[in-house]
């Protein structure tokens, strides 16, 4: 998304882009989960495999995503007061 100023979206806008990054942060969030339990079981079934490294370095997405619907909430609790 591009780097806008909060303050000048309304608030349709926030709730819906809200709604939207937290449904996308806990498809994330699974499919993280599931991916590094699969490569677990993998390196342990077999030897080590380097799939290990894709839910590791995938996680910065995910916490991005976290403090971009946090930003966003605490931009609508202001606007709400």
């Amino acid at each position: 998304m591009k780097n806008q100023n909060l303050g000048l979206v309304d608030i349709k806008t926030l709730h819906k882009r809200q709604t939207l990054l937290k449904a996308l942060t806990a498809i994330l969030a699974g499919m993280l989960v599931v991916l590094f339990a699969i490569t677990i079981y993998i390196s342990i079934k077999n030897s080590f495999s380097p799939l290990l490294v894709v839910p590791i370095a995938l996680m910065p997405i995910l916490i991005l995503n976290v403090l971009n619907i946090n930003t966003i909430k605490k931009e609508l609790d202001s606007r709400n007061k």
